[in-house]
């Protein structure tokens, strides 16, 4: 009877881990440029690199592969001086996303994503305040969508475009103080997966960041070259009281130098909350607790069958 019960027990254990939910996997594929192995720090950039991509696919779930090439000297094949760092996405040019998606289509993309994702309560506050119209006074009304960011909100992996790289990344070729790597590498791999905004170009295009910034105490977006409030929610909140750069990029932080999205950083390497929260308003998907784990009760029934073979085994052994 005591088999019978072991037997029964085991074969429910397997049944519930069977069926337990396994998380997507997100995986970011890192690859080198020739001009890498020219930085007399190159383990040392590595590593961070490394460490970096363990961070982002240790937060999320979507089921995607983006492919980032870093250089040192250079990003993207373009000549990169200084001791500072740069990224760019590859940004969709066919199928309609890229340049010329219009705000339809991007909200359509976002929204899509945001029901599909109802664990992703960041892009889902977001989708229930985007605007009815947007209108880049000083450029084109459209937005851009990098390829990365563009594959996390369909999960496809399918590129916009003929190449295969998702996004580039370029450390300055006297950036060689090891000190800021790490922070480095957080800042623009999120610029690489869509954390950009245009603002600062001569002309600026829009993108999905554009739909985050506020003029202060208001619930008036400003895509310009501006201080504006970051907000999921029409501008009602202000998560960290964080505030998109006037003086540099204008997809970064500023006031925040201890934050790696700030627009120049102290090299403190960990990302706030506010970061993970501006992430997943771009389609970043969160990490569900417990996923690929057997659920409470399946402890239970193994509990049970192994209490089960205890028994058993006492009484052959009698």
């Amino acid at each position: 009877m005591r088999k019978q019960i072991l037997v029964a027990g085991m074969f429910s254990f397997l049944a519930v881990i069977v069926a337990s939910p396994a998380r997507a996997a997100f995986v970011i594929n890192a690859t080198y440029d020739a001009s890498w192995a020219s930085n007399p720090q190159e383990a040392a950039a590595t590593a961070a690199v490394n460490s970096a991509i363990a961070t982002y696919e240790g937060l999320f779930s979507n089921n995607v592969t983006i492919n980032i090439a870093f250089g040192f000297g250079e990003v993207g094949g373009q000549a990169l001086p200084g001791n500072g760092a740069a990224s760019s996405p590859n940004f969709a040019a066919t199928g309609g996303f890229g340049v010329g998606i219009g705000i339809t289509a991007t909200e359509a993309l976002m929204t899509s994503h945001a029901l599909a994702h109802p664990e992703n309560t960041s892009i889902n506050t977001a989708v229930a305040h985007l605007p009815a119209t947007y209108t880049n006074p000083v450029g084109s009304s459209n937005f851009n969508i990098g390829n990365p960011e563009y594959e996390a909100l369909t999960t496809s992996a399918v590129h916009q475009d003929s190449g295969t790289t998702d996004g580039w990344v370029g450390l300055g070729a006297s950036a060689t103080d090891t000190t800021f790597y790490d922070a480095f590498m957080l800042h623009e791999i999120a610029h690489a997966m869509g954390r950009v905004d245009y603002a600062f170009a001569g002309t600026p295009i829009l993108t999905p960041m554009d739909f985050f910034k506020y003029d202060p105490g208001t619930t008036t977006l400003d895509p310009l070259f501006n201080v504006t409030n970051f907000s999921i929610d029409g501008g009602a909140t202000n998560p960290g009281g964080r505030q998109f750069s006037n003086v540099s990029d204008s997809g970064d932080w500023i006031g925040f130098p201890s934050d790696p999205y700030n627009f120049a950083t102290n090299g403190v390497a960990t990302l706030s909350a506010a970061d993970i929260t501006l992430m997943q308003a771009l389609g970043w998907d969160p990490i569900v607790a417990g996923t690929a784990t057997p659920e409470p009760g399946t402890w239970l029934i193994l509990g049970t069958g192994l209490v089960g073979l205890a028994g058993w085994r006492r009484r052959k052994s009698s």
